[in-house]
């Protein structure tokens, strides 16, 4: 568990697919530091200035993020499937420069936020997922026969979850594994003070960048919603009062406030709804079985 570390040096990577890794990985970061542990950053460049943010004293290093690209069609498995041979490679360079960082910075624990290949054979090293069970259809299922064999590579895993499964549903419920702890839910709006504004509504573009701009144009002409977007978008529509999302703490102030809040259905943004007093009203990106079975889950016509 999180909260029985203490004075370890820790290596920490997220995923570079969207934002909602790191997003809840700030939360984990956050108790990591309070329990006396050491922690390392590993990412790319945006994700490292995003961290930065929090922790202006972490020390970070500059790694390459996974090679994919979402086509914005929604058809998720095609996409992984025409990434699969740059994907890995991508994960056999990357475990062994995971060697190299543990070695060069006398880590003791590496904590891998579903990123396959950041693991060590020299020290512990654990998975990070709400995913013990991928959502597929039938001709998909080679693809958990994968994913289990890649998270076998680690020690251990944590599973961003209760117990009883109550956020993720079936997707973190797995039988008889003992390498499992589940670690409950986390958000960088775990320990903020919360306030409220009755009249403020926003739209959060957090999904991957083909599909933020689906989701802006779908309330770029309701001016009773203000919407946060990536700057790309905001230069791009120049006349739409975009607030740009590289300024998360600028985010983070409007959100604590909002009554309202729609976005995608990620998972980090299903653990943020858990510490926020905003309605959230959110939609599964296209293509997405994960998003669309959670969906399914909390917004459910029985809902």
């Amino acid at each position: 568990m999180p909260s029985e570390l203490k004075k370890h040096k820790i290596l920490i990577s997220c995923l570079n697919w969207g934002k909602g890794h790191v997003a809840r990985c700030i939360g984990l970061i956050e108790e990591l530091i309070n329990h006396e542990n050491e922690v390392i950053v590993a990412g790319d460049s945006d994700q490292i200035q995003i961290f930065k943010t929090y922790f202006p004293a972490i020390e970070c290093i500059e790694i390459p993020g996974y090679p994919f690209r979402f086509s914005g069609k929604g058809n998720f498995s095609l996409d992984l499937w025409k990434n699969r041979k740059s994907l890995y490679q991508a994960m056999k360079v990357e475990s062994t420069l995971v060697e190299d960082l543990v070695k060069k910075h006398a880590v003791s624990l590496v904590l891998s936020d579903h990123r396959y290949g950041f693991y060590a054979q020299s020290v512990p090293s654990i998975f990070i997922t709400h995913q013990l069970n991928i959502p597929l259809k039938w001709w998909q299922f080679s693809a958990q026969f994968v994913h289990e064999k890649l998270m076998s590579k680690f020690q251990s895993i944590w599973v961003m979850d209760t117990n009883d499964n109550s956020l993720a549903g079936k997707l973190s419920r797995r039988k008889n594994r003992q390498n499992i702890c589940y670690i409950g839910h986390y958000s960088r709006f775990m320990h903020c003070t919360k306030s409220k504004d009755d009249t403020l509504k926003l739209v959060v573009c957090n999904g991957p960048t083909p599909y933020d701009e689906q989701l802006l144009l779908k309330y770029i002409d309701k001016r009773d919603f203000q919407l946060i977007a990536p700057n790309y978008l905001k230069v791009k529509y120049p006349n739409a009062a975009i607030i740009a999302s590289s300024d998360w703490k600028k985010c983070d102030e409007l959100i604590l406030k909002a009554t309202e809040i729609r976005a995608y259905c990620g998972y980090s943004t299903l653990m943020d709804a858990q510490f926020l007093k905003a309605r959230f009203n959110l939609i599964p990106t296209k293509g997405q079985l994960e998003q669309e079975y959670l969906h399914s889950l909390h917004f459910g016509s029985n809902k």
